[in-house]
């Protein structure tokens, strides 16, 4: 008995081959609702109660060697059979596995290149690959069996990104314990993090509907490289601070033209200048003076903590003396830590630049003649600001492990969050991933080793005086002359250098030109 989908039941009649009936009712053809496991599972039952198999087979419509195999249980796979066994794939997995953790994995070509090798090393012919190097085809379906691999796009970054070690960052945290933990710790919104970004007009590339045929999709829209530099805050309890724009132009007093701010006036953004466009020492002075003070004033017997990178711009006497003043401890991250412990990188900047695209593309087709300028970017901002999501902030501190304070989390984060011991069955795949990742691991700098450890008081340093210091710029290096040799024996003949005579105002010198008149005219004088 079987069950249709209509939920009824049908009554499925199998007869013996030999019997009258079997001619109507056992022919394969005229059963078209089993399928082949149906057919081969009622073709067993019959030979079981005595059928022959190649009349049953005939009349299922089935090999008769399809149904002894059936019978006998050898039954092969599905497909051509694998190469190599379970463990030896296995041993491919891992490899594979461990070239990732160490952020060096490999492409699907080098994948089949890294096979060719084994096989030839261990003396193996395989007749289906061609020069002993398996296909794509052997690859696809090597992932399809190997659930653990697969295929994806990779991101490159930097080996001092990468190789970040977990001793700099526990190092970090243990210098935050005392406020971010424990009963006595700070309140979030008294968490701030900073941090600059550039808005440039770009609109993207996006899904767009075009024929299917069509390989090279093109979007006819003005775009450029210009940009300009937003500082961002917010704090740990997800409140966004005004954010702080620097315009590129030659005032050095900060000024900035009424026209660049109309479309969102202060105190809702604030505005500076610098003759690069970006953050210098005194954009940085003036932000903190313009947006950091005014925040901490709200609650001026609560402590506070300001966290950022630690950009050599950042590190100026006159905001070190301005958080002595106001009960502000402020601390740098470690160096290359920013893309997995910086909140406004982790969670923040990412939703805004997708924003800020759709906002570009959508005034793009509305204005197609109109410019990217000034005056123009102070609109576009503010709709920017009216759409940005506070609680983005907040998963931000919370995925960097800040607040709540919890160092696993930036530990998850980190691009090598787990260093592979040497393994104990005697394979030096983890000695030579170690000799490589050790190799591309950057020297420290001298300014990055004059630099304090991340986690430190930057105010409380004694290098930074109680009054703000002017930065001394750096001596320039005397140019030492060139040694001259001079050969005393020989003699030198002293040539008198000539006077340049412009005009020569001596007549009597000077020489007279005579004026003769054309031969024709005197040929008619003689005649």
């Amino acid at each position: 008995m079987a069950q249709n989908e209509s939920g009824q039941v049908q009554v499925v009649v199998i007869a013996s081959p030999e019997s009258d009936e079997s001619q109507d009712i056992m022919s394969g053809d005229q059963q078209p609702d089993m399928s082949r496991e149906e057919k081969i599972a009622a073709a067993i039952r019959m030979v079981y109660a005595g059928g022959v198999r190649g009349t049953v087979a005939r009349h299922f419509g089935l090999s008769a060697t399809t149904l002894s195999r059936h019978l006998s249980g050898n039954l092969k796979k599905r497909g051509g059979q694998p190469v190599f066994t379970k463990q030896q794939e296995r041993v491919f997995v891992e490899h594979l596995l461990k070239l990732s953790d160490w952020l060096v994995p490999i492409s699907r070509q080098c994948f089949q290149s890294y096979v060719q090798f084994y096989l030839k090393s261990v003396g193996k012919n395989v007749p289906r690959f061609q020069d002993n190097r398996p296909g794509k085809d052997w690859a696809y379906s090597f992932f399809k069996r190997n659930k653990e691999v697969t295929q994806r796009r990779s991101n490159i970054i930097p080996p001092s990104k990468a190789l970040v070690t977990i001793e700099s960052l526990r190092q970090f945290f243990d210098l935050l314990s005392p406020q971010l933990s424990g009963d006595d710790a700070i309140d979030p919104s008294c968490i701030l993090n900073y941090d600059e970004t550039a808005l440039t007009n770009d609109p993207g590339s996006q899904h767009v509907i075009v024929r299917r045929s069509q390989k090279n999709n093109r979007k006819v829209m003005k775009k450029s490289k210009a940009g300009f530099s937003v500082m961002f805050a917010g704090s740990a309890s997800g409140v966004m601070l005004p954010p702080y724009v620097v315009y590129k132009s030659t005032s050095k007093t900060g000024n900035v033209n009424p026209k660049w701010m109309e479309g969102y006036l202060p105190p809702y953004a604030e505005y500076d200048t610098s003759e690069s466009g970006w953050f210098k020492m005194k954009q940085f002075e003036r932000w903190f003076e313009k947006i950091v003070l005014p925040w901490a004033n709200k609650s001026p017997e609560k402590r506070k903590l300001v966290i950022g990178d630690n950009l050599s711009a950042h590190f100026s006497p006159k905001v070190f003396h301005l958080c002595r003043q106001n009960n502000i401890s402020f601390k740098c991250l470690p160096p290359n830590t920013t893309h997995f412990l910086q909140p406004l990188d982790v969670a923040v900047f990412s939703p805004v630049k997708r924003q800020w695209r759709a906002i570009l593309d959508q005034w793009r087709e509305s204005n197609p003649r109109a410019s990217y300028n000034k005056q123009e970017f102070s609109h576009r901002l503010a709709q920017l600001m009216e759409g940005m999501n506070e609680n983005n902030v907040k998963s931000g501190f919370e995925a960097t492990g800040l607040c709540p304070f919890n160092i696993d989390k930036a530990i998850s984060k980190m691009p090598i969050n787990e260093q592979p011991e040497l393994d104990e069955t005697g394979s030096v795949l983890v000695d030579y991933l170690k000799d490589r990742t050790d190799a591309m691991r950057p020297k420290p700098s001298k300014r990055a080793l004059s630099k304090p450890p991340p986690g430190t008081d930057l105010q409380d340093e004694p290098s930074s005086s109680s009054s703000p210091a002017p930065v001394q710029p750096p001596a320039k290096k005397l140019k030492t002359a060139k040694r001259v040799s001079v050969n005393i024996g020989k003699k030198v003949k002293v040539v008198k250098p000539r006077t340049n005579v412009l005009f020569n105002t001596n007549t009597s010198s000077r020489p007279v030109r005579t004026l003769k008149p054309p031969k024709r005219y005197t040929a008619s004088l003689e005649k």
